[in-house]
């Protein structure tokens, strides 16, 4: 049968599988008496996913297990796998008498927030970033997956990560010298693919609010931009005392940020440690690039039923009086009553 998110005459079944905390193929069995289940995804999290689960009593948790959220259709045959992660909460509820239990999932990035280096990691000359980021998560047994396409980075001298620096800082630093995202899919493993940016994905999607049987639900669509924490000023600084130099960049007198617009000037401060060459000008460029960049970025807080969909997906949005391509920046999934919450960005 066709998969129709629009049915919603559908049979929901969602389940919760304990699982191995190193094994993540090892099945402990199912929690019972699920009350909630609640899912987060965000594109610019640390640890990218996170959930909360609820039972009435314990659910027959075993304790130190992962927990794997599941979501099924019986009649359509289908299965798949929306979350695993570790337990890192738990809080019993009375409520005169009965116990109700509610567990918070973070995701397996979570094993590397955590964990410190605890001896200097050396990136020899010659090594690579994304083949050194596999080998530190093998040292602390952090299954992970390297998805083909990337161009590692090659180190030409050697770089070393000390004593007590977070792992999760290191594997994301490797990842940015190979221009990489690392991220954690829906079976508990660190991904490790190619960054690429949203604005040259194809949508996934289209999101009409026109369309009479759209996935959204037709109630308040509230927007936001940044657009006053943009500076109108850039003021770059190098040195200090005698040697100390600097150079600006103001936007032009027609921009809305501009002060004789806005009525106040909004500058913004950069320190530089370097400069080449250590000069006004050189200082003045450097401000004149960092406001080039600064750009109105708007987004969109929308709800929809349910449909299986994950940070950094693009779509195609044509609602809040327009037409254009967003990157889903984060979603909040509720499980049992089939709704989403998403937040959509300007890309």
């Amino acid at each position: 049968m066709t998969v129709d998110w629009k049915n919603t005459n559908r049979t929901d079944v969602w389940k919760v599988e304990m699982i191995d905390p190193i094994n993540l193929e090892s099945s402990r069995g199912y929690l019972t008496d699920i009350e909630e289940i609640n899912i987060t995804y965000g594109y610019y999290t640390e640890t990218r996913s996170g959930a909360i689960v609820k039972t009435l009593g314990d659910g027959g948790y075993i304790e130190s297990s992962q927990l794997r959220i599941i979501h099924e259709v019986p009649e359509w045959s289908y299965q798949e796998v929306l979350f695993t992660g570790f337990v890192t909460g738990k809080s019993p509820i009375w409520y005169q008498g009965k116990c109700e239990v509610a567990y918070t999932l973070s995701s397996d990035l979570y094993g590397l927030k955590v964990d410190l280096h605890r001896t200097d990691f050396t990136c020899g000359a010659g090594s690579t970033a994304i083949g050194s980021a596999s080998l530190l998560m093998s040292y602390c047994s952090r299954p992970h997956k390297l998805i083909t396409g990337y161009t590692d980075y090659i180190f030409s001298a050697a770089k070393v990560f000390t004593i007590g620096e977070n792992l999760l800082s290191t594997v994301s630093e490797l990842c940015d010298l190979a221009n990489c995202r690392y991220s954690v899919d829906e079976y508990g493993y660190v991904t490790i693919r190619a960054y690429v940016s949203p604005s040259h994905k194809t949508p996934s999607v289209v999101l009409d609010e026109n369309d009479p049987r759209s996935m959204l639900i037709q109630n308040q669509i509230q927007e936001t931009s940044n657009e006053s924490e943009l500076p109108g000023e850039v003021l770059v600084t190098s040195g200090s005392g005698d040697t100390k130099i600097s150079g600006w960049a103001m936007v032009p007198s027609g921009s809305l940020l501009h002060p004789s617009r806005r009525g106040y000037n909004y500058v913004e401060l950069q320190e530089v440690s370097e400069l080449s060459p250590n000069t006004a000008e050189a200082a003045a460029l450097k401000a004149k690039t960092l406001l080039q960049n600064d750009t109105v970025i708007r987004e969109w807080s929308v709800n929809s039923l349910y449909f299986p969909t994950r940070d950094g997906d693009v779509f195609r949005y044509i609602g809040a009086g327009g037409d254009r391509n967003v990157l889903l920046k984060s979603v909040d999934v509720n499980c049992m009553q089939g709704t989403q919450k998403m937040t959509l960005k300007e890309v």
